[in-house]
């Protein structure tokens, strides 16, 4: 494994880069001690650090290698590894969860601090600070929920204080109790922007590296992330989910386009062309890729890459006695792996990931039977085949305007709300389309001039029977398509599969029974509670911690049963 270093999106926070660290430590005791280490840190600079943690982008290489490359991406058939998925691929690797780390070492303690600094100023000149503590509550509530999700309990009501005379014995916040007190702290926060005389307000500004200060997107984000978080909720406590979708679609303030999107771009070098970010090594799933291509969806060349079987390569081929004369060439270029490492097996399986070698100018050319996935959006420095490094922006998804729509979708089909499904439908899958589009055209994706989306190809999409609002199906239409627009949240990808079991073998996008050696493969559910021996730093709130989530019977046979469930994940 590369290491690497990271750059900054913008050039006035290159000063607090230097500062930014990953720590997997859950030992509150060295974190925040001497209070003395912020008092001539502006709030500004401190938000800006907080931002480049919870981007999980130029800091997050390690979660980036480990979490979304080679667990979640291939668990939930959003990629396959070159070669095919191995024996074993659901296994939990040792580093996986780097994002509970990131939180209590890189955005919670630079985020308590802004909080701690603007509630300790004197009142008038707290006063033009309402704003920045808002947002802060809004990145930090985003980011321990993140956290939260897989792991379950977590410190957070006593998390960060020691510098303030707090606890080094912080307490697990139990994560039932969690959603009610991030909902709370997400509504006043909300409530502070909307009141607020912007003009009379302290500003990010350009430190905020998401909206740029802008109080009105952050109202949207903060709002849209109350729907987001409620929506776990959907087997746990359908009636409080109920209670927020409707007082949020009530209040106006949800995203209401593609320019709402809380979406990080890092600007070129900021992750660079190879280290922990490269994304080689994988390839598209048959599964997704199929669908895609069955249904005409435009999305399926900003994902994927078109293998390299032209019409030219394939004479070429049979020309030099590589391929039968008998052979025709097949104008579909977008092929994808088998997930299942038993599939690999099969004879299509070997078909499948055979590769051809072209002999082109006395060079040996190799020919991919498979598509690639896109690099350069997960990448955008990757560089091409003549090692011209991408120029791109690389985009790091948290919330975006077509999910707000899909869930309002899902929320008015389940009979939720009283919303029409089908035109949130519509406009979730029309929204997913031009949001990756834009994000492809950032990125400098390869040939995106030859995949670029037309809106003619987004009607013919929306007008396709497969893809057209059946009620009788809608739930099972929502979330397929729901599933598609998080090929860039690889978090949102796992928790909606936890949540409705969708994509599954009963919808239009089929997920691949995954088989190893005749035996069905589990997927894990949750990351393994780090237990600590007696003695340990904070040993009784881990315990205490411990004994809660144990004492439920979904929770699994032990701290590293990850295949067990957090509290949201009700079976």
């Amino acid at each position: 494994m590369k290491l690497q270093n990271y750059s900054s999106h913008l050039t006035l926070t290159l000063l607090c880069a230097g500062l930014f660290f990953s720590s997997c430590t859950k030992n509150f005791d060295s974190i925040n001690t001497n209070p003395e280490d912020v008092v001539t840190v502006s709030t500004e600079s401190l938000f800006a650090r907080a931002c480049l943690g919870a981007t999980n982008g130029p800091g997050a290489d390690f979660q980036q290698y480990y979490d979304v490359y080679r667990d979640v991406n291939p668990w939930m058939e959003l990629w396959v590894n070159n070669g095919g998925n191995p024996a074993a691929f659901n296994e939990v690797g040792a580093n996986f969860n780097y994002r509970y780390g990131i939180y209590y070492g890189s955005v919670g303690n630079y985020l308590a601090d802004i909080i701690h600094k603007i509630n300790t100023m004197p009142d008038a000149e707290k006063a033009k600070y309402q704003n920045e503590l808002a947002i802060a509550q809004i990145l930090n509530v985003y980011y321990a929920w993140y956290v939260s999700d897989i792991n379950g309990d977590i410190p957070y009501t006593q998390a960060f204080q020691l510098r303030y005379g707090g606890t080094d014995q912080p307490k697990y916040d139990y994560q039932d109790s969690l959603f009610a007190i991030w909902d709370s702290e997400l509504k006043q926060a909300v409530s502070m922007l909307k009141s607020g005389n912007s003009a009379q307000q302290a500003t990010y500004g350009n430190y905020d590296l998401f909206y740029y200060g802008d109080v009105n997107k952050w109202i949207k984000a903060g709002t849209s992330l109350r729907l987001k978080i409620a929506m776990r909720l959907m087997k746990r406590d359908p009636n409080t989910l109920t209670s927020i979708a409707n007082e949020v679609i009530a209040s106006g303030d949800l995203m209401s386009s593609n320019d709402d999107n809380w979406i990080f771009y890092a600007r070129n070098g900021s992750t660079g062309p190879g280290g922990n970010w490269d994304p080689t090594g994988f390839v598209a799933p048959k599964p997704m890729v199929d669908f895609m291509w069955n249904t005409s969806d435009p999305r399926i060349g900003l994902f994927f890459q078109k293998n390299d079987y032209d019409s030219l390569t394939f004479v070429a081929l049979q020309q030099q006695g590589k391929i039968s004369p008998d052979s025709s060439w097949n104008p579909r270029q977008y092929v994808g792996m088998f997930c299942s490492p038993d599939a690999i097996k099969t004879p299509l399986g070997r078909r499948l990931i055979f590769r051809d070698t072209l002999k082109q100018g006395g060079n040996n050319i190799l020919l991919d039977t498979l598509s690639l996935i896109q690099y350069r959006l997960f990448q955008a420095e990757y560089p091409d085949r003549n090692g011209n490094v991408g120029q791109g922006n690389t985009p790091f998804v948290i919330l975006t305007y077509p999910d707000v729509c899909l869930m309002r979708a899902e929320l008015a089909a389940r009979g939720l709300t009283t919303e029409n499904p089908a035109q949130w439908y519509n406009e979730g899958v029309k929204a997913s389309i031009e949001m990756y589009d834009h994000l492809a055209s950032m990125a400098k994706i390869f040939n995106y001039s030859n995949v670029a989306v037309t809106q003619q190809a987004i009607n013919n999409y929306l007008n396709n029977p497969v893809i057209q609002y059946n009620p009788a199906k809608g739930i099972k239409q929502i979330c397929v398509q729901e599933f598609i627009n998080y090929f860039k949240q690889f978090n949102e990808a796992w928790a909606l599969w936890k949540r409705t079991g969708y994509p599954d073998t009963s919808t239009d996008l089929i997920r691949e029974p995954l088989l190893s050696g005749g035996q069905y493969l589990e997927i894990p559910r949750r990351a393994v509670f780090n237990n600590v021996i007696s003695g340990a730093p904070n040993y009784d709130n881990v315990q205490a911690a411990l004994q809660h989530m144990s004492s439920d019977p979904d929770w699994g046979s032990g701290p590293a049963d990850v295949y067990g469930r957090v509290w949201w994940d009700k079976k």
